[in-house]
């Protein structure tokens, strides 16, 4: 049993009055933390009590149930290490179509049969009996949930009368405990069909929170889901992940918000609002606070994982020509409001670094002050961040955030009935399949705050329970402090449907949150029974914004057609947060001419974002498309955008009619529009709009024209090719779209489900015109005079080709020129030899001279395949002259050769002793793995033996010289291992959140040993400006940002705004090490990649003027 844990003051770089370092000890942890000083941290529960904990639930016995993970890689499956289903998974639409994918591979040897069921995910009760703060007893709760398509287990909720909810896909379950024991004695299915596909691990069924409304919020990961509702309703998606609500009983299931990628835990503040941490992609993008909203789409689509992650496995990476954009990154929807940022996007509130795991709001004043009203957010192995928010226009903006807590891998966090708050801790990832157990909770009291009345109240009534309480107690109850004894008085209310309670306290004006869960009571009602309605009109007009603005909201919830005219006055408020709530209440209760009107008059007079999407929203729930079909072509463009939001979510074809719109934004806006709704013959129609965009500079950034192109591309018929044909022609239009339309040509008549610039697979029509006359006129057109070198490389290509080069003999000048372009070299002599042209014979021996080694190596590899004799020639040459050992190990490796292992004998002889050509280290190594003769095997483990006394890295050694630039290039720019394009910047392409890469290697610290470290190890080493501190200063602040600078006298940080703040080194107690958010990519690459991107970043030096 580990003992309590004791403060230990901590010093980062000063003695901090402000953060100590505290150790568990436990038989399987032992872990730092840094949390105030002013808690007591002890632990309550170890590994020998549970296991890979990522949800808790506390129960008013202040008995902690917890969810835990045990099928992670043992029966859940990630699809990262299945590319070969891939393809496959993508095409299901079904639960039953994940569990045939599973029998397919079971069948084939891929899986053990059993390997889907052998374990169980579960829930345990943990309890502390003798008060000493530490479980002292633990069970199983519930446990069997190992359907071949179950888990992973995803989050815990007890509801006020002790029954218990689960989230483990493909189910949300609803389990009872009526004897009491401990044990859950009756298990159903609540709702079904999450998760039918298998994606990225993690992005599960989580989330169970309860709203102030009396309903249940959940959510679902970018997996897919087909749901029927108890109403008949079919709910599904297969692309996006999804905030659901329904009522306690199941019923009126319904999709809240839309394109989230995988918000794993809700919260809800003491004003209702929801809100979630949305989980990064990690390339390029950032965790991200969302303000959830009631129809807010956030941008995700699965496909952006499938372009980038799945690279190869959809192959994409086999795609010839310019990679596909990546518009996740460059449009920017997982960003805060920006300029140009689509308007169907809800912008995100701010960034959290770190992954996303539990969210709990801090329900009362056990926290101490500071912490009053905050969202406690747990980010996995960036500890617990505490933030909250403040009104901002129709929206919600930061108000403060403070890093909390650091260290372990906390997943989730929660309060009992005393103001304790609860940690649970993963330890370590995933499921070792020894079977080995780690985990923790961790407990956390203020106990200052803790003495306060509020909180020994607080903990008073929740163990007592609301069922005995009587009216006049629970309408006091609604004053409370803790948030949990006010909601759950709300919800005995309404069930009671005791409506003089709620109108007294709705009545009375010194207390607003009172005021607001009368409100919210009125609406549990006014949902089933309109007529309770009749008090919340009388108080339309108070004097309190938050009073109307909910007021507003509930009516709506209420669908009554009598609050239509009240919440047309409300959509006139002052207050932008009253017409955000009217907005979307009117379109519930109405659906008139005049309704519409009001709605989009009242988007021409606006321009705040979150009251655009409240009004499109309202247009939504009219359902009245004809009626917004009249305002396409009116005068005022946000009246046009607003209703052409709605009308796609209405899934309207007349949102063809916006792509002849004189705004550009609004024309951009439709093509995305169209993209979502995903209607074959919509897209084959829109594909045509895009010869008018042919002449001049286009108007549309490029991420809009490629989906333009693709549209042509599927299409496939003549006026598709002209339209294609015209952008080519287009000197005017950007390169990089120029090169796409070209390859599309080229590549027309291929077979191409995966549609490359969303990332899904879209219908391509099968009838296609023939391009070949088309390509052959461009190329006769436009090869002389053009001007851009990456197309007239393309276009010299092509003639090879289709025959139409004029003059070979000045093409094979090109090719055997050692001043010319290597890449360009290169693709002409691979296009010649497909040609069989008759001088590739000369060609080849002379590149096998070249002082270039990426056309040494072609030529070679063209001998071994046209003249085996000429090439055993070739190798005794070099073999006798003992040169170009990079050349003679590399073709060792790839063909038997009959004096290959006498060399490696010698050669690796000589590593031994130091004595080796550095940039045939690698070939060397391969070589000498892929040989079978024992003397070869025990010299390479000899080396490999010398090379561990070089330090860490040591393996990487043979990756520091000796690369393809070439190859390195691509793998910066287009492979889905590398692509480090996304993060930095090279030039005028890439991203901006990783340090710019243009000169990378003019730097004096960018040896090939520090470049190499950069990719493998990139923690040893963080750019200034690139890595997140988190800094205690010594007035209690906390502040997280990116360190751009710091000596003896002042720190410099680059805050969330983007610009620099200085601080004074005396004001600051610690700064914590900057962390790094690229990941390692030394187990992701392999060596040879990661020589040929070191290759390339070598070359990236300033140009001299």
């Amino acid at each position: 049993m580990s003992s309590t844990i004791s403060k230990i003051i901590l010093a980062f770089g000063l003695i901090s009055s402000m953060s100590f370092n505290s150790k568990a000890q436990g038989k399987n942890s032992k872990l730092a933390f840094r949390i105030p000083p002013e808690f007591d941290l002890h632990i309550y529960a170890d590994s020998q009590k549970i296991s890979n904990p990522v949800s808790i639930t506390i129960d008013p016995q202040n008995r902690v149930y917890v969810a835990e993970v045990q099928r992670f890689q043992r029966g859940v499956e990630d699809s990262r290490q299945h590319n070969l289903w891939f393809m496959d998974e993508l095409k299901i639409n079904s639960l039953q179509g994940r569990l045939d994918l599973y029998e397919k591979w079971t069948k084939k040897g891929r899986f053990k049969p059993g390997h889907f069921t052998e374990y169980s995910d579960l829930i345990t009760i943990l309890e502390d009996t003798t008060g000493d703060e530490q479980a002292d007893k633990s069970r199983t709760y519930a446990c069997g949930f190992n359907e071949p398509l179950a888990g992973n287990a995803g989050s815990v909720l007890l509801a006020p009368n002790g029954e218990m909810y689960y989230a483990n896909i493909p189910h949300i379950w609803k389990l009872e405990d009526q004897d009491g024991d401990g044990i859950h004695d009756k298990k159903e299915k609540f709702i079904s069909g999450f998760g039918f596909r298998n994606g990225v691990n993690g992005h599960d069924l989580h989330g169970l929170e309860w709203g102030v409304d009396g309903r249940l919020y959940f959510s679902n990961g970018d997996r897919g889901y087909r749901v029927k509702t108890k109403e008949g309703k079919v709910l599904k998606s297969s692309e996006r992940g999804t905030i659901f609500r329904c009522e306690p009983d199941g019923s009126h299931l319904e999709e809240f918000t839309f394109g989230n990628r995988n918000p794993q835990d809700l919260a809800f503040d003491q004003y209702g609002n929801l809100f979630t941490v949305d989980n990064n992609r990690g390339q390029g993008d950032k965790s991200r606070v969302c303000y959830l909203v009631e129809l807010g789409d956030y941008g995700w689509n699965s496909g952006h994982e499938n372009k980038t992650t799945f690279f190869r496995a959809t192959k994409l990476n086999e795609r010839k020509g310019p990679k596909p954009l990546d518009a996740w990154v460059l449009e920017g929807d997982w960003r805060e409001q920006h300029q140009g940022q689509a308007a169907y996007v809800i912008p995100s509130i701010f960034f959290i670094p770190g992954g996303s795991a539990g969210m709990t709001f801090n329900p009362g004043e056990s926290m101490g002050s500071k912490y009053d009203n905050k969202f406690l957010f747990s980010a996995y192995q960036n500890g617990v961040h505490a933030f909250d928010l403040e009104p901002d226009g129709a929206g919600l903006k930061k108000k403060d955030h403070d890093h909390f807590w650091s260290g372990g891998l906390i997943m989730d966090t929660e309060f009992d009935r005393d103001g304790r708050l609860y940690l649970a801790d993963y330890v370590a990832s995933g499921n070792p399949r020894d079977g080995s157990r780690k985990g923790a909770i961790y407990l956390l009291k203020n106990p200052e705050a803790m003495q306060k009345e509020s909180v020994l109240s607080a903990s008073r009534i929740l163990r007592k329970g609301f069922t005995s309480s009587s009216a006049q107690e629970l309408y006091q109850n609604l004053f409370h402090r803790d948030m949990r004894v006010r909601l759950f008085s709300q919800f005995e209310l309404a069930k009671r449907k005791d409506a003089k309670v709620f109108a007294k306290g709705l009545q009375q004006t010194e207390n607003e949150l009172a005021r607001l869960h009368s409100i919210w009571g009125f609406g549990q009602l006014s949902r089933k029974d309109k007529s309770f309605n009749k008090e919340l009109l009388k108080f339309c007009e108070d004097r309190n914004w938050r009073v109307r603005a909910q007021i507003a909201k509930v009516l709506g919830e209420s669908k009554d057609p009598k609050t239509k005219e009240p919440l047309m006055k409300l959509l006139k408020d002052e207050h932008a947060r009253v017409q955000f709530y009217a907005a979307t209440a009117l379109g519930k209760v109405a659906n008139d001419a005049k309704v519409i009107q009001a709605l989009i008059h009242t988007a021409s007079k606006n321009d705040d974002v979150f009251l655009r999407h409240a009004i499109a929203a309202g247009l939504i729930y009219t359902s009245n498309a004809d009626e917004i079909s009249k305002y396409i072509k009116n005068s005022s463009p946000a009246s046009r955008m607003v209703s052409l939001l709605a009308l796609t979510r209405l899934n309207d074809e007349r949102v063809i009619d916006f792509l002849d719109d004189a705004a550009v934004s609004i024309v951009q806006e439709a093509v995305l529009a169209i993209d979502r709704m995903n209607h074959h013959d919509l897209a084959m129609r829109a594909a045509l709009a895009l010869k008018k965009f042919t002449q001049g500079k286009p108007q549309l950034t490029e991420t809009i024209l490629e989906r333009l192109l693709q549209w042509n591309f599927r299409r496939g018929d003549a006026l598709a090719v002209e339209n294609v044909r015209a952008l080519i022609y287009n000197s005017s239009a950007p390169e990089h779209i120029r090169q796409v339309a070209l390859n599309d040509l080229i590549r027309w008549q291929q077979e191409a489900p995966m549609d490359p610039i969303i990332g899904q697979i879209r219908p391509v029509n099968s009838e296609r015109f023939d391009t070949a006359p088309q390509i052959k006129a461009i190329v006769s057109d436009l090869l002389d005079k053009e001007e851009s070198k990456a197309m007239k490389a393309l276009l010299t290509s092509l003639s090879i080709e289709y025959g139409l080069a004029k003059n070979k003999n000045l093409l094979a000048a090109q090719v055997m020129n050692p001043n010319g372009d290597v890449a360009e070299r290169l693709n002409l002599y691979k296009k010649l030899i497909s040609s069989s042209d008759a001088s590739v014979a000369k060609i080849t021996e002379t590149l096998l001279q070249d002082k270039e080694f990426v056309l040494r190596k072609e030529a070679l590899f063209h001998l071994s395949q046209s003249d085996m004799l000429m090439f055993n020639d070739y190798l005794q040459n070099l073999y006798d002259k003992q040169i170009d050992l990079q050349l003679l190990y590399l073709a060792l490796a790839h063909k038997t050769y009959v004096k290959g292992e006498r060399l490696l004998i010698k050669s690796l002889s000589q590593a031994i002793e130091g004595n080796y050509e550095p940039s045939a280290l690698l070939e060397l190594q391969e070589a000498a793995e892929k040989s079978q003769h024992k003397a070869v095997k025990h010299l390479l483990g000899k080396f490999k033996n010398t090379l561990k006394d070089q330090g860490p890295l040591h393996e990487y050694k043979a990756t520091l010289y000796g690369g393809d630039p070439i190859n390195g290039r691509k793998m910066v720019y287009n492979e889905g291992l590398g692509q480090c394009i996304i993060c930095h910047k090279i030039e005028d392409k890439g991203g901006v959140v990783a340090p710019d890469l243009s000169h990378i290697a003019s730097l004096e610290r960018a040896r090939p040993e520090y470049l190499m470290e950069s990719i493998v190890a990139p923690a040893n080493y963080v750019v200034p400006g690139y890595g997140n501190v988190t800094v205690q200063m010594k007035n209690g602040d906390t502040l997280v940002a990116s360190l751009v600078s710091q000596d003896e006298q002042t720190l410099v940080l680059k805050m969330a705004d983007g610009k620099n703040k200085d601080f004074a080194m005396a004001d600051v107690a610690s700064v914590s090490k900057p962390l790094s958010s690229m990941p390692p990519l030394g187990t992701v690459l392999s060596k040879r990649d990661l020589r040929d991107i070191i290759a390339y970043l070598k070359t990236l030096k300033k140009k001299e003027h």
